[in-house]
């Protein structure tokens, strides 16, 4: 469905239209911003109950074939022939140079793998695929919402209408069921917080999200309250912090990558390889200014001398932290916990201090601590 203006709706768009949503342009869509108590009072709600966000516009895809665990292993710096089903593994897709294409996360299922695209990248992605995997099939799952519940209340909101789910550790998923209607939900999330992402027929989901809503617990947020919430909790934007020029080790996520060298086949490996042996030159840091000003994207970063030695990718006032905070590339040379930094904001110099990732802890589920 589109409006006037020719962006897409999600199939929830009535939903946000009841609950007075501030719409803004996105990738194509009309999504929430925020909704009537704003992005402060979302964000805060989030960290402290839990809140249902939209997030439909991003590409749901099923690929399928004879080998396709062999052949996405190629593309991808990660190994899926090890995953148990319906476990998942946060990636990303390179280039030759090395470059992220899209971070994405990848399910294994039985006979299928299942992926999550970024919003911005859907079309590229799947004209991608549709090149690099022989003998594949790809389903964009357009019939699907996806929404995500997010917040330390979590597990005990949907506990009133699905069960099992208690079960799951971070990224891993179940099929579960909602009347006798299937649906795919995964302990994962892009907070920082405990949350669970549900992928749900279109058919379905204003229902769904009306009972949910039903719940004093559980609110809307909108895009807004997510990216500062994802800021807190050290996370990767594409177009931000990931982009076709930066590779994994640049961002700070080499984690992705495995250590098996038999893996390094995939496009740019002898980049990423190189950098993981000789460090690349620059890295994702984190930032926390001193004083109330916000230290917006593309504001270059000074060392004492006035040199430029960086660059902002994304910034926001923490409301847990109660402070300005932002992540950036910094050259390498000067990436010294608690070093000072500098940033000229209008006309004037601010001071501002770099510090390790994430803002605010993590707070996933892991068997472990379900054991304790």
């Amino acid at each position: 469905m589109r409006i006037e203006n020719h962006d897409n709706v999600t199939a929830l768009y009535p939903i946000h239209q009841k609950f007075q949503a501030k719409f803004v342009s996105f990738n194509g869509y009309q999504m929430p911003l925020h909704y009537t108590s704003g992005m402060l009072n979302e964000h805060i709600f989030t960290r402290n109950h839990c809140s249902l966000f939209d997030v439909s516009h991003m590409g749901q895809l099923i690929i399928s074939g004879e080998n396709v665990i062999n052949e996405f292993e190629k593309l991808i710096p990660a190994e899926i022939s090890n995953l148990n089903n319906n476990h998942s593994i946060y990636s990303v897709l390179t280039n030759i140079n090395g470059g992220v294409i899209d971070d994405l996360i990848v399910t294994r299922n039985l006979e299928s793998i299942r992926l999550v695209i970024n919003a911005a990248n859907k079309k590229q992605v799947i004209e991608y695929l549709t090149t690099h995997l022989n003998n594949c099939s790809i389903v964009e799952m357009t019939d699907y919402s996806l929404i995500a519940i997010q917040g330390p209340l979590s597990e005990k909101v949907l506990s009133n209408y699905i069960t099992g789910h208690e079960n799951l550790n971070f990224m891993t998923g179940m099929n579960a069921q909602i009347g006798n209607k299937e649906i795919y939900v995964s302990r994962s999330g892009y907070t920082g917080e405990d949350g669970f992402e549900i992928s749900i027929s279109n058919k379905l989901v204003i229902d769904f999200v009306d009972e949910l809503l039903k719940n004093d617990n559980i609110q809307l947020a909108g895009l807004g309250s997510r990216d500062s919430l994802r800021i807190e909790a050290g996370l990767c934007l594409y177009g931000n912090e990931l982009t076709n020029r930066v590779t994994p080790v640049e961002a700070k996520i080499s984690w992705i990558i495995s250590k098996n060298q038999s893996t390094n086949h995939f496009p740019g490996s002898e980049i990423i390889f190189d950098q993981l042996k000789n460090k690349s030159k620059k890295i994702r840091r984190g930032i926390i200014c001193d004083g109330n000003f916000i230290v917006r994207k593309d504001t270059d970063i000074l060392n004492i001398n006035g040199e430029n030695i960086g660059i902002v990718t994304s910034g926001c006032f923490s409301p847990i932290l109660n402070r300005s905070i932002a992540m950036a590339f910094i050259d390498r040379k000067y990436t010294n916990d608690q070093q000072k930094v500098y940033f000229k904001i209008r006309g004037k110099i601010r001071e501002a201090k770099m510090t390790n990732l994430p803002f605010v802890p993590h707070k996933y589920v892991y068997a472990k601590e379900k054991a304790s």
